[in-house]
């Protein structure tokens, strides 16, 4: 499917919803669904420096390993927000450390990861994409001595990039967004 055709189904859903939720005005049902629009092409249809992207999915289940041997706690803790941003994909999740097709590398030191000239608190890297678009294996690095509000803010924003969301919508409240913060 073309982006212009994707962009049309995707509009006509928000448009629907929009009006399902019972929008009082025409005006304020078409700046919705241009501003939701702007924001699946921005979330979906671009790269984090705004340059379009192909569409890039996961086909098949998330097989994760973790990285070293981690705390319990830790493990579970990565596994809660990975089973909540999987959940709406119809992806099934699975640990498989011989098998793995997305790592989580927990690190217990260090302030951050350094990545294009910054240092980040948690950080997601394609390794393998198929020839389909399709995306066949990733890693998510996490520096867990992080406060526990400042990972739960950053590890669905990886998490998503892990399912093949590359943009980072910083004009709409998205948890792609550096400038979203849900937890207070």
């Amino acid at each position: 499917m073309g982006r212009v055709a994707m962009s049309v189904m995707l509009g006509m859903i928000v448009a629907l919803g929009a009006m399902l939720r019972g929008d009082a005005s025409r005006a304020s049902t078409e700046e919705t669904l241009k501003s939701d629009l702007c924001a699946f092409i921005e979330v979906a249809l671009t790269d984090q420096d705004g340059r379009p992207v192909p569409v890039i999915k996961r086909r098949e289940p998330i097989r994760i390993a973790f990285d070293g041997d981690p705390a319990e706690g830790d493990r579970q803790f990565i596994l809660g927000h990975l089973d909540h941003v999987v959940g709406r994909s119809g992806l099934k999740v699975e640990t498989s450390p011989g098998d793995a097709n997305l790592f989580a590398r927990l690190r217990y030191a260090g302030e951050g990861v350094t990545v294009r000239g910054r240092t980040w608190s948690c950080y997601h890297r394609r390794l393998r994409t198929g020839t389909r678009n399709e995306l066949l294996s990733g890693e998510i690095v996490i520096i867990m001595t992080r406060t526990r509000e400042l990972l739960d803010n950053c590890i669905p924003h990886e998490l998503m990039h892990a399912l093949g969301f590359p943009g980072h919508p910083h004009h709409h409240e998205s948890v792609l967004s550096y400038h979203y913060c849900p937890v207070k």
